[in-house]
């Protein structure tokens, strides 16, 4: 696993694996598109210059992928790449190892940085620890959507 660069790509795809609970690192000169609220093709419906595309829910690309269009947008997401660069968040290993093969094939592997283990509590939480009630929400929402990650949800 690479340490991660401070800076976005300026060319080739940056895979970022991020657990709940941890900020995603800064980086500069990024538009940045969160695909839980922005529909992908807003993503590409603007030229961005010469900005990093920076995804945000990455996960939701591999259902995407799986349409009929799929491939159509795996090239535009290959194209963004190898043109100005990309930089994709997700939260779940299995996503983003896919999104790592997908991207990989036919170009340049991404590099894939990840949360490091080092069983510290996720700073999110070390926030919340005065209000134990809304600890305890999101604790229960991290389980659901893990839980529902690993039976393929």
């Amino acid at each position: 696993m690479d340490a991660f660069p401070g800076s976005p790509p300026s060319r080739g795809t940056i895979i970022l694996r991020m657990d709940y609970g941890y900020p995603a690192p800064s980086m500069a000169d990024c538009r940045e598109v969160d695909l839980a609220w922005v529909p992908l093709a807003a993503a590409f419906s603007q030229d961005p210059g010469g900005e990093v595309l920076r995804l945000h829910g990455a996960e939701m690309l591999l259902a995407w992928a799986k349409t009929r269009g799929g491939g159509d947008l795996l090239d535009k997401l290959r194209s963004s790449a190898a043109k100005r660069g990309l930089v994709m968040l997700c939260r779940f290993p299995r996503a983003a190892r896919e999104l790592e093969r997908l991207m990989g094939e036919g170009s340049e592997d991404p590099r894939f940085w990840e949360t490091p283990a080092d069983g510290r509590v996720p700073p999110l939480y070390e926030d919340w620890k005065s209000d134990p009630r809304l600890l305890r929400i999101h604790l229960q929402q991290e389980w659901l959507t893990g839980a529902a990650a690993a039976r393929g949800g």
